[in-house]
């Protein structure tokens, strides 16, 4: 039975001089959010394909980054699946003209949405610190801050994940305010999730920008390099919006409108950062298609073999000689292929491996033309000659 519109009751009364227009409704923050949810569903799904293809099938470097991009992405799906619930219950509307039976419904879907934002962001955090501490492996110091810094995130994200799942006591209360009992400050708890995501964000952005100037390579590719790392500087614009409209907005009672807002901005956060996450692969992939497949064979299947061409990205510190071992070299060796097109027109150092370090050689060799698609890495190799 549908209701006439002047027999609904809103779920907040109206302000003075407004009348409440429960057949048409402005929608404007509504549609932004479908609009949204059905893009990043699309398009970060494309792209965590492409991903989990190029690292099982064409580079065949599946790792822990991986996993935990996957885990972000299942919770992100499940973020903007909630979304839509909450549309679906006066979500994006000015709650006046929202009728008062949507509102516990509508509360439920903020309760889940407040849960899924902080593993979701965490998972997808540590991917990119992860995949930054294969590719400057050669970079102790910053691999070792960078893992300091992830504990630091764990110690922040654990606790407020579990104070959110329990931010009423019942937990009820927090959809239906007539049961009795106490909660914990919404606001703050939401507050504090944007001043860490934004100061995260900035991190995230800033940590390879001197890591990349540190390449032995011409200005341009240190550019692109350093593009293809910190594009997470959108998911920065994305969370310090979300931090400034709590700060003026979140005491508002509007918060079928508010809340829409806050949350459209958290789910642009998260799911740039899984584009920002998946941007590396992209190169690999064209590459593995689309390139001289020549090249393709020695930049990915020749890190597989038992004799391996050791081609590392050049580095203006030479504070890491312990590179030589290579066991390490393994591990991060094909990095460069997945991030970086061009070669730096540099002599090349090739080393053969037989698991004997009596039967290693030296030999340089120029660089041929058709070596310029790949930036080589250089290892600083100590022999004795007899």
């Amino acid at each position: 039975m549908i209701l006439p519109t002047n027999a609904i009751e809103g779920a907040l009364p109206p302000p003075p001089g407004i009348i409440p227009n429960f057949a048409h409704p402005d929608k404007t923050v509504w549609t932004a959010s479908v609009v949204t949810q059905a893009l990043c569903l699309v398009i970060v799904g494309v792209l965590m394909g492409l991903r989990i293809y190029v690292r099982t099938s064409v580079t065949n470097n599946f790792g822990k980054d991986d996993w935990l991009c996957i885990l972000g992405w299942i919770l992100a799906i499940g973020y903007s699946v909630t979304a839509l619930i909450m549309c679906h219950f006066g979500g994006g509307i000015n709650q006046w003209e929202v009728p008062k039976s949507q509102i516990e419904p509508f509360g439920k879907s903020v309760y889940v949405t407040m849960v899924l934002y902080g593993p979701c962001a965490f998972f997808i955090k540590t991917s990119i610190l992860i995949f930054l501490t294969r590719v400057f492996a050669p970079f102790r110091r910053a691999v070792i801050g960078i893992y300091i810094f992830i504990g630091f995130m764990l110690a922040y994200y654990l606790p407020v994940v579990i104070i959110k799942a329990m931010i009423c006591r019942p937990v009820r209360l927090f959809w239906d305010h007539d049961v009795p009992g106490k909660c914990f400050n919404q606001r703050a708890l939401i507050l504090a999730d944007s001043v860490i995501s934004v100061l995260s964000d900035l991190i995230i952005f800033a940590v390879p920008l001197p890591l990349a100037s540190d390449l032995n390579m011409p200005l341009k590719k240190k550019l692109r390099v350093a593009a293809i790392f910190s594009a997470g500087g959108l998911a920065c614009v994305t969370s310090i919006i979300r931090l400034v409209d709590i700060v003026h907005n979140g005491m508002s009672p509007n918060q079928t409108l508010v809340f829409m807002r806050v949350n459209l901005w958290g789910i642009a956060e998260v799911n740039i950062g899984l584009i920002c996450a998946c941007l590396p692969v992209l190169p690999a992939f064209y590459k593995h298609h689309f390139g001289n497949q020549s090249q393709n064979t020695k930049g990915y299947a020749g890190y597989n073999s038992t004799e391996r061409s050791i081609e590392m990205m050049g580095s203006k510190s030479k504070k890491n000689n312990d590179l030589s071992n290579t066991n390490s070299l393994a591990d991060y060796g094909s990095e460069e292929n997945v991030l970086i097109t061009d070669r730096a027109p540099h002599t090349i150092l090739e080393r053969s491996v037989h698991g004997n370090s009596e039967a290693q050689t030296n030999t340089p060799r120029k660089t041929s033309v058709d070596d310029q698609h790949t930036i080589m890495k250089t290892v600083e190799v100590h022999q004795t000659f007899h």
